[in-house]
């Protein structure tokens, strides 16, 4: 496919979903749809995915060299693989080939089940309402994170705003990707605001579960 045609820069093959005795579980065909001709087109089909339903079997996939160098790789920050389909969609076109070639395992230890049920209030003591954020969380990237004051899906939005910075687009082109962002801001405005929310707990609070430091009498100086 990539030799085929230069305007393609990945081809992947679609997902066997199995589990840990080998046996298929479902065939997975949710992907970025981005075999389209237009640069903001691929941008957001890229950046507005269902983040439940995709399992990222595009990186999977054959990559030109050229255009992965261009987009830096992966980072150390939360859905750091859908900032790298956004950089190569802003590249060129995705081509899946359907038959299901990729073994995607199921299993306990995956990287989406890190923070389940009663373990997700570990990171915020409003997550009953307000959710728990991107998962993996930013922990799961950079471990000298636990417990710290992070704004990941700021992060998210930033790394597509440098993204269509540093993308190779005409005037144009480079327009209709900053309207197609600006789209996407205001729908997850709701997510940026609990960053927020989240960072100001933990400045006030600390993280969830975390011991407050009192001084002990024999701490306290005496008045003399």
């Amino acid at each position: 496919m990539l030799d085929a045609d230069p305007s393609v820069v990945v081809a992947f093959a679609r997902s066997r979903i199995i589990d840990e005795r080998d046996a298929t579980l479902r065939i997975n065909d949710y992907d970025v749809e981005a075999d389209l001709p237009r640069p903001h087109e691929r941008f957001s089909a890229a950046i507005n995915l269902n983040h439940r339903r995709h399992c990222a079997q595009e990186v999977y996939g054959v990559i030109r060299t050229e255009a992965l160098r261009r987009t830096g790789g992966y980072d150390t920050c939360v859905r750091t693989d859908s900032i790298l389909l956004a950089r190569l969609g802003l590249l060129g076109r995705f081509r899946a080939v359907e038959e299901p070639l990729f073994l995607n395992r199921e299993h306990e230890d995956r990287s989406v089940r890190l923070v389940p049920g009663e373990r997700a209030k570990t990171r915020s003591r409003l997550s009953k309402w307000i959710g728990v954020g991107p998962i993996p969380p930013p922990e799961f990237w950079n471990p000298s994170l636990v417990g710290k004051i992070t704004f990941p899906e700021w992060r998210v939005l930033g790394e597509y705003v440098r993204s269509i910075r540093a993308a190779p687009l005409g005037a144009r082109d480079r327009a209709r990707c900053w309207m197609t962002l600006g789209r996407f801001t205001l729908k997850h405005a709701p997510k940026l605001v609990r960053d927020l929310v989240i960072a100001i707990e933990l400045a006030i609070l600390g993280p969830p579960g975390a011991t407050p430091r009192r001084k002990s009498f024999a701490q306290v100086p005496s008045a003399r």
